[in-house]
């Protein structure tokens, strides 16, 4: 009997979770130098004891709420098929430019082609050039890829492949693009296919946010261009989709702490969501704009005050939560530096959270969230189906340090779909 592909749809962000893609961190973090940090985009090292502990427990409470698919045997699953490691060891040897990448890949079996690919490959020290090669792996490991919401994402019925706008990150497109492609059953659409694609056609995953069946955020900064909004637009179009709206909103380039959308505006429900302030709610240099798609085309762009006010216009009733409480801005700053809008919704107004964030806590308190511990809910002693809403309370402290929350570490292929 041949094994029936899991199916992929996201018309929601707070519709109740049925399958979410995760990677625990391994010993790609542990082979994470103070050089190799920088170049992966951290600012410091992790702990790896204290990092995979931390997310022991997030994973914990995740198997306990939904179906949950670990990246790693996932792939390696995918990659028993010989041609398929042919394929992507010849697009590494492409992006490396070192003939060994191809040569040493291809005599690997699945599992530890998936353990090159994700731990790193080390550099051969059998010939002269490989003794005196100052580099220590050929593939450097893939210390980002606990973040599994960059490299792709689900809109509606179609899967995006991301277009990574840091070069460090395209290995994990590549690996999302043949699990996409192989072992889901879903329509793909791959940036990287296309021969006409514009050089500024940048887009990632912490900046797409499904709003409902008709409206999307994106945000565009950094990581995210407003080409890759274009790119993205089309692409909807293309499948099939003629009646819906985007909301777009600027972001800063500076500090790395607004990376993406997600870092500064979660959804925790249907009608509340997470902000943070000085940027959401506060006239700023930073737009919010919105374009209308009717029929095959953008049939109008139009300014708005904010993100906020944008979402009300679009029959969204939604009322902002503020990232740090509200009474004081230095909280606000330092929560938020610390992913403390950075909220993933497993169910609407059922949200994984930071428990560091003590003012944070403190807001979705007042508003009526109960607060619950990990281990409550990995036990049972406490069920998320009993509480009209609730957060789960994550000691993430070195987790948090590697720039991304609960939201970041997650890729929700299948919710309900309301």
């Amino acid at each position: 009997m041949v094994e029936q592909k899991p199916s992929t749809a996201i018309y929601s962000e707070t519709a109740a979770l049925k399958r979410v893609l995760i990677h625990t961190p391994g010993p790609e973090i542990e082979n994470m130098t103070p050089e190799s940090a920088q170049r992966a985009l951290y600012s410091d090292i992790l702990n790896k004891q204290v990092a995979t502990s931390e997310y022991n427990m997030f994973r914990g409470v995740l198997s306990a709420i939904t179906e949950t698919i670990e990246l790693k045997p996932l792939l390696e699953k995918t990659l028993e098929q010989p041609e398929l490691r042919k394929e992507l060891a010849a697009l590494l040897t492409q992006q490396t430019g070192n003939r060994e990448t191809k040569d040493t890949l291809s005599e690997l079996s699945a599992i530890e082609f998936t353990n090159a690919l994700i731990w790193g490959m080390p550099v051969q020290k059998n010939t002269l050039s490989g003794y005196m090669n100052s580099e220590r792996f050929i593939l450097h490991p893939l210390h980002n890829i606990f973040f599994m919401r960059d490299a792709s994402f689900c809109i509606w019925d179609t899967v995006f492949i991301s277009r990574m706008a840091k070069t460090v990150r395209e290995r994990e497109a590549m690996m999302m693009s043949v699990i996409f492609k192989h072992a889901f059953s879903t329509r793909v659409v791959n940036p990287h296919n296309g021969l006409n694609i514009h050089q500024d056609v940048y887009f990632e995953g912490g900046d797409i946010i499904v709003v409902s069946d008709k409206l999307i955020l994106i945000g565009i900064g950094n990581r995210t261009t407003s080409q890759g909004v274009d790119y993205i637009i089309s692409q909807l179009i293309k499948a099939g989709h003629q009646e819906f709206s985007v909301i777009v909103q600027e972001l800063p380039p500076s500090p790395e702490s607004f990376i993406h959308l997600d870092m500064v505006f979660t959804m925790l429900s249907e009608h509340e969501c997470m902000v943070y302030a000085p940027l959401i709610l506060y006239p700023t240099m930073y737009r919010t704009i919105t374009l209308e798609i009717t029929g095959e085309k953008v049939v109008r762009i139009s300014p708005e005050t904010n993100l906020i006010s944008a979402l009300n216009s679009h029959g969204i009733d939604v009322a902002p939560l503020i990232c740090g409480g509200r009474s004081n801005n230095l909280y606000q700053e330092r929560e938020q530096w610390h992913s403390g809008a950075n909220f993933f919704a497993f169910d609407n107004g059922k949200v994984i959270g930071y428990g560091q964030n003590q003012h944070t806590l403190e807001e979705l308190s007042k508003n009526g969230y109960e607060i619950l511990t990990p281990e409550d809910v990995i036990s049972g002693a406490k069920k998320t189906e009993h509480y009209e809403k609730c957060m789960i309370a994550l000691d993430g402290s070195e987790l948090a340090r590697g720039g991304g929350g609960p939201r970041c570490m997650t890729l929700p292929v299948l919710r309900k779909k309301q």
